[in-house]
């Protein structure tokens, strides 16, 4: 019984740990990808995607939900966004050294060890 009531306070300090880690992630997000005054709905829309695609992909990093990377097919899906207006999002992100093309097919990203350091 102490082994289980150990491993379960591990789990909620690596818990704890990886809560406090994502909401330092969403400060760090302003500088990395800001929000400038002044953009269209358009320009806005995209750069809140792309928040929302760096704080996912950190988020599984952070918490390790899987082995496997997720698939930019399923990460559309999660994030509620066509895949026509992910890969929009993805290319600017890849052109701005934040993420990395892993896999080509099926179409897998990451975050890079820069940004993900930024993030951290």
């Amino acid at each position: 019984m102490e082994i289980i009531l150990i491993g379960q306070e591990k789990a909620l300090e690596q818990l704890s740990t990886g809560i406090n880690r994502l909401k330092h992630a969403d400060q760090m997000l302003d500088d990395l990808l800001p929000l400038p005054v002044g953009l269209s709905d358009r320009q806005r829309n995209i750069v809140v995607g792309m928040r929302e695609i760096v704080r996912y992909l950190y988020q599984q990093a952070v918490f390790c939900y899987s082995l496997n990377a997720i698939t930019d097919q399923d990460l559309a899906k999660v994030l509620g966004t066509t895949r026509y207006r992910l890969d929009q999002q993805m290319s600017h992100l890849e052109a701005q050294g934040i993420i990395k093309l892993m896999q080509e097919k099926p179409k897998i990203h990451q975050l890079t060890n820069d940004a993900y350091l930024k993030l951290d």
